[in-house]
């Protein structure tokens, strides 16, 4: 989901976490917060989900391997 917004501070996001989903891909960047936006400085693109789903993988693309202006994400359920 493009939220243009923060994918875990933003009110969207809020919303998300109140309805019980789970963000499959900050549970995966380590240290550095990646941003997904190729102009912008913060993840602003989210992989939401039922919490009876299993994330087994997940990979979030460099931009140029994309189509777009935006990080393309690969999740393994």
């Amino acid at each position: 989901m493009d939220m243009n917004e923060h994918i875990i501070q933003g009110g969207v996001a809020r919303h998300l976490f109140s309805m019980g989903l789970v963000e499959a891909t900050h549970l995966h960047w380590g240290h550095d917060t990646p941003h997904t936006f190729i102009g912008g400085v913060n993840p602003i693109d989210g992989t939401w989900h039922t919490p009876d789903l299993e994330v087994s993988a997940l990979v979030q693309l460099s931009f140029h391997e994309g189509i777009g202006d935006h990080r393309t994400v690969l999740v393994d359920v």
